[in-house]
């Protein structure tokens, strides 16, 4: 059975992604947000004090506190530079993690890839390389 999660705040989207972080805090999950740079700042602000010595999380509209796990991780992915320069993550946040960069693939192989993915022929799969190669320049 799956249950609507309580809500913490007024904002249906918030009040899962509350539960979420919760959920993982308290148990030793992982917490992965995506495209962290593009998060609300309720979101954003709940990062400094789980990534370092504190490791709580506080809901501040509950007034509650929840101390990490010790098997608790958080992951956070972004495209650094993708949309806009000045939309990066904080020094003082990116000091707090691991990185991690990868490269776009060459042409060549991400000609192989879009083949093998998408099942298309290879003058297709080229067609499809090269407009991307262009877009990441």
């Amino acid at each position: 059975m799956i249950r609507r999660p309580p809500r913490s705040t007024l904002d249906r989207s918030s009040a899962a992604s509350d539960v979420y972080k919760r959920q993982a805090v308290k148990s030793g999950g992982i917490c992965y947000l995506d495209e962290v740079v593009e998060a609300r700042k309720d979101t954003t602000v709940i990062i400094h004090p789980l990534t370092d010595h504190r490791r709580i999380l506080t809901i501040d509209k509950l007034g509650e506190v929840y101390e990490a796990d010790d098997d608790f991780l958080m992951v956070v992915s972004y495209n650094p530079g993708y949309q806009n320069a000045l939309k990066d993550l904080k020094q003082s946040t990116r000091q707090r993690f691991v990185a991690i960069e990868f490269e776009f693939p060459s042409p060549e192989l991400e000609t192989k890839i879009i083949q093998s993915e998408s099942g298309v022929d290879e003058k297709i799969s080229d067609s499809f390389s090269q407009i991307i190669s262009y877009w990441q320049k």
